[in-house]
């Protein structure tokens, strides 16, 4: 912003130094547009501060969030990535059959038949199939941990 007041300072010198007659149709144009254009750059500077002000606050707010986040998930971004790449085979993709919102949930959190949507709050049941499978992949893990410490 130095940069343009610098200039405006110079023009305005140049200005100074043809001793323009700011009475005349000429002169009265070159006076406006000068003082357009210092209004421009006092404008301009506003904005420039604002928008430092508008960062600064950002960054605050998330320094904060990632405080809250640490504090009441008690992990990190780098944690949450590495979960996610851990639990992929463990989410499932459930549609809603009221509102029909598709979304994606591992079912530890939910008790096997008893599923409610998370945008309507529709309770539903799942088709046999995948009650089926999800048992089957439950009960696996366990019947291997069974085997191994016998």
């Amino acid at each position: 912003m130095n940069y343009i007041d610098n200039k405006l300072a110079h023009i305005d010198g140049l200005v100074e130094g043809l001793e323009l007659d700011f009475s005349t149709k000429e002169g009265k144009v070159i006076e406006k547009m000068l003082d357009v254009m210092n209004d421009m750059s006092e404008a301009l500077s506003g904005l420039m501060e604002a928008q430092d002000d508008m960062e600064d606050f950002v960054e605050e707010l998330d320094e904060e969030l990632s405080e809250v986040q640490m504090d009441l998930y008690d992990f990190d971004e780098d944690d949450q990535d590495d979960e996610l790449e851990e639990d992929d085979d463990e989410l499932y993709e459930v549609v809603c059959p009221e509102c029909g919102i598709t979304y994606i949930t591992d079912f530890d959190s939910f008790e096997m038949d008893d599923v409610h949507c998370p945008e309507c709050g529709a309770a539903f049941h799942l088709e046999q199939k995948i009650l089926d499978k999800v048992s089957s992949e439950e009960e696996s893990p366990k019947e291997e941990s069974v085997e191994e410490e016998v």
